[in-house]
């Protein structure tokens, strides 16, 4: 049995929305980590942090950041504004944090979704092109 990410063990619908998402890529214009990554930070984030703070109550509702930290993913990139040589207190707003497209490929992997080149594994002799049909006509 394989180890389920922390993420999809506490948000099932999660995992439904994931590898139906997967599919559906495959059929229809390829599945790529950077899709369904995009996929996953922008309706799949968004919809478990709305049910998630739908079962906390008003009070004590999560930031997006706040929730992906909770499963120990979501670390994304550092504000523009941040310099490590810079001694000021300076004010720096917190971006949010996105579920890096690693993460999506190993969880890819997890769930038998393998990379590989695409390519054509029939023969087309084109026997229906016009020129050919044209060409076929005068033999």
């Amino acid at each position: 049995k394989i180890q389920e990410p922390r993420f999809f063990e506490e948000c099932p619908g999660a995992k439904l929305m994931f590898l139906s998402q997967a599919d559906e890529l495959i059929s229809k214009d390829g599945l790529t980590a950077e899709k369904l990554a995009s996929f996953v930070n922008k309706e799949i984030v968004k919809v478990e942090l709305k049910e998630c703070n739908d079962r906390r109550g008003d009070e004590d509702k999560l930031t997006r950041n706040d929730f992906l930290r909770s499963f120990g993913i979501g670390f994304g990139r550092r504000p523009k504004n941040y310099n490590d040589d810079d001694d000021e207190e300076e004010e720096v707003v917190e971006k949010d944090l996105v579920i890096s497209t690693g993460t999506v490929n190993r969880w890819m992997n997890l769930y038998g979704y393998k990379w590989c080149h695409a390519k054509q594994h029939y023969y087309n002799d084109r026997h229906e092109h016009p020129l050919t049909i044209k060409a076929r006509k005068l033999y």
